[in-house]
């Protein structure tokens, strides 16, 4: 829901905004990063102009639930990536 709101907001997705502004996320208790996976996710379906400055910060009080976090998004960030030269 919240996401959806911001894609209301024309002027958080405009192309001099994110030019200016990566977007950060910051998931705290993260556990295997089913929200930020969720979040990458919905920014990959955006029609946007050029490629997004994304910075993001996973924190989990388990180090192996966080590095398959980690595991899980870069897979994730490889495979958009990767559709994203198809086009």
């Amino acid at each position: 829901a919240v996401l959806t709101e911001l894609n209301h907001r024309p002027e958080v997705f405009s192309p001099s905004f994110l030019a200016q502004n990566p977007i950060r996320i910051l998931d705290i208790g993260c556990g295997p990063g089913t929200a930020t996976l969720a979040t990458l996710a919905f920014l990959s379906h955006l029609d946007l102009e050029s490629p997004l400055n994304i910075e993001i910060g996973l924190y989990d009080s388990s180090v192996s639930v966080l590095q398959d976090a980690q595991a899980l998004i870069r897979q994730l960030v490889k495979q958009l990536n990767q559709d994203q030269e198809q086009l």
